[in-house]
């Protein structure tokens, strides 16, 4: 009995073993996947991957499926073209002649007759239905758009354009196709048509703003003899000439101008925009940034100064971050003086203690206060009183890790400035140590490196700049070589 029991527990094990082993293939199978476990794909992408690639057999094939399932326009189209591109001309024709009868778009049958009798050879008869296609169409965006864009698809741009300036005459000026005009002007490269198109646009449509400026940047790519720029800067000023009220224009040639940095142009506007708009200051701060970026410091100082100039300044919000970017622009000029007068440092020592009067000495001043420990040092001599004002910077407890280390960095340099090594090494390697696989990191071992050349320590700097020069960054691996 007790061997009856044994063998009917194996037998009972073995069932379940083999129950389970069945259940994890029925849970891995999956209908949708082929034998090798990759997605299968449909019939439509399936047709279409046979057509472009040139299977016109295996493509009409599926399409013949496809849209005696489901007869849509899209598989109509695909399905036409392959009896065209086999050259089964009767098999297109009952097509096309089927497909008329069920959507009564006579237009649409004279339009794709014609593509037929042209790829036939039959280039006068083709020409004059293409002519009669477009005279029937009737006065609707939809058809004028769907006969326009056969036209397109088949490489016929004089077509399209003739089919679109019916279309404005029959809708009256409801509706005049701008956008896809413009298209088929890019297309043929006649930019200045383009730009009329997308700026008489503009005038009525103020949304269509940021569509307008990707497709003009799209342009200035192709616009090998820059045709675009200066005809669309001549427009646009001529346009808010004649139509001030029309902000747009403002709002497009500001975008311009900074594409181009002619900032002097950009400011203007942004002014401008602010002047008519009002609460429109922040374009002239964004731009103050984009300006000082590139290193126009005396422009940039003039767009801060209207911003903090104007009435309500001190109740906004980017009031104190203006307020710095200041006194950044103004100490950045005063460095690019190789020999700025006692004037010109006065004046910096002047700014300097108002404005930091004015924000105090916090995380949010931080750059004010490095600014400063640069001057103190560099312009008139005061070392210690540098050295203090970012020692107690550091202690700050409002500011973190990050925060802490460009401030240790440039602490680092004053100390071995003023002969204090070892402690400059010990910030540089602080930094370097908290952020070893970020740009400052490397940047601090790039110091420690050259500190240890100038105190002797030849080999272990080698090491430290052989290193470096695997740096990610390339600014500071060619620094390192």
């Amino acid at each position: 009995m007790k061997i009856i029991t044994i063998i009917l527990s194996i037998f009972i094990l073995l069932s379940l073993g083999i129950e389970s082993v069945h259940a994890q293939n029925l849970k891995t199978f999956d209908p949708s996947k082929n034998s090798i476990g990759k997605p299968k794909k449909s019939k439509q992408t399936l047709a279409v991957e046979y057509y472009t690639s040139g299977e016109y057999p295996k493509a009409l094939v599926l399409f013949e499926e496809l849209y005696k399932e489901n007869n849509t326009s899209y598989f109509y189209k695909y399905l036409l073209y392959c009896y065209i591109n086999l050259e089964e001309y009767r098999k297109a024709e009952r097509l096309i002649k089927k497909a008329a009868k069920a959507n009564h778009k006579h237009y649409k049958q004279l339009s794709d007759l014609a593509y037929l009798h042209q790829k036939k050879g039959d280039v006068e008869k083709a020409n004059k239905m293409f002519d009669e296609a477009i005279d029937e169409v009737p006065a609707d965006r939809g058809a004028i758009s769907e006969l326009a864009r056969d036209f397109r698809s088949r490489g016929q741009i004089e077509l399209a354009m003739k089919t679109y300036m019916k279309g404005k005459v029959l809708l009256k000026g409801e509706y005049e196709f701008e956008n896809d005009i413009a298209y088929l002007y890019y297309y043929l490269e006649q930019y200045e048509s383009m730009t009329d198109q997308y700026l008489n646009l503009l005038g009525k449509d103020p949304v269509q703003l940021r569509t307008i400026e990707y497709r003009i940047q799209n342009a200035f790519r192709r616009d090998k003899d820059d045709v675009i720029y200066p005809y669309l800067k001549r427009e646009l000023l001529k346009r808010i000439k004649k139509d001030s009220d029309k902000t747009q224009y403002s709002d497009l040639l500001l975008w311009l101008s900074i594409q181009r940095k002619d900032f002097e142009i950009a400011l203007i506007q942004a002014k401008s925009l602010d002047r008519r708009g009002g609460n429109e200051a922040y374009r002239v701060f964004d731009l103050s940034k984009v300006i000082l970026g590139h290193g126009e410091y005396e422009l940039g100082i003039q767009a801060l100064e209207y911003l903090l100039n104007l009435k309500d300044a001190k109740d906004q919000v980017y009031y104190p971050e203006a307020k710095q970017e200041l006194l950044s622009a103004r100490f950045k000029k005063l460095q690019q003086n190789s020999n700025p007068s006692q004037e010109d440092i006065a004046y910096m020592q002047n700014e300097f203690n108002t404005t930091l009067e004015e924000l105090g000495r916090n995380r949010y001043s931080a750059q004010a206060i490095m600014d400063y420990a640069e001057f103190l040092s560099y312009y008139i001599n005061k070392p210690e009183e540098a050295i203090m004002e970012l020692e107690n910077l550091i202690a700050n407890p409002g500011l973190n890790r990050a925060d802490k280390a460009p401030i240790k960095l440039l602490l680092g340099d004053l100390y071995l400035l003023h002969d204090n090594p070892w402690d400059a090494t010990l910030l540089y390697s602080q930094v370097e140590k908290d952020f070893k696989n970020d740009e400052i990191g490397f940047e601090a071992r790039l110091r420690n490196a050259h500190l240890s050349f100038y105190i002797g320590e030849f080999d272990w700097a080698k090491a430290q700049l052989d290193i470096l020069k695997a740096a990610t960054g390339k600014k500071i691996a060619n620094d390192a070589m």
